[in-house]
């Protein structure tokens, strides 16, 4: 169930603007009929003015009225808040594949530690979830992008995993 909502709805204080604009214009025509009625003569009104524009003068009133009234809700950022059925997920693995990593205070070697990591949290990647690699030494040096719906994400990486760890390791 989506709930609708304000982000700042202090800001609906404002909406006292086009209902105040609204009494104004009500106020000036009462006024004006009366000026009409009071300096004119009503006989000679129907043959002076024959086709007098009706409520399609008001339209324009209507219309700023309206749009200060859309413009002060939009001020106060209206939400919806509700679950979203498609999400894309995306984890990247950076990996340090610089000459620091062939130290040997880690069994066997640091490159083989991350390898086991890697193994191992791509164990725990849930489904639907993309995985890629990034291999970095002094530099960037290659990416594998996130595979794309459909093909099994954690095989690509766990294979470029290790195939950088070997590449690497070799050099």
């Amino acid at each position: 169930m989506s709930d609708f909502g304000f982000l700042v709805p202090g800001r609906l204080v404002l909406l006292a603007l086009p209902i105040a604009m609204s009494l104004a214009y009500l106020g000036l025509q009462a006024r004006r009929r009366r000026y009409a009625i009071r300096f004119t003569t009503i006989e000679m009104l129907d043959q002076v003015a024959p086709d007098r524009p009706g409520w399609r003068r008001h339209l324009t009133a209507l219309g700023l009225v309206l749009a200060v009234a859309v413009a002060t809700v939009a001020f106060a950022r209206p939400v919806i808040a509700g679950e979203t059925f498609e999400s894309v997920q995306t984890v990247v693995l950076a990996i340090d594949t610089s000459l620091s990593m062939e130290a040997d205070d880690v069994s066997p070697s640091r490159i083989d530690a991350v390898r086991d990591a890697a193994g191992e949290f791509l164990n725990t990647v849930p489904e639907g979830v993309s995985v890629g690699v990034v291999a970095f030494a002094a530099g960037f040096d290659e990416a594998v992008i996130p595979c794309p719906a459909g093909v099994d994400g954690k095989h690509v990486a766990r294979s470029s995993v290790h195939e950088r760890a070997d590449d690497d390791a070799g050099q």
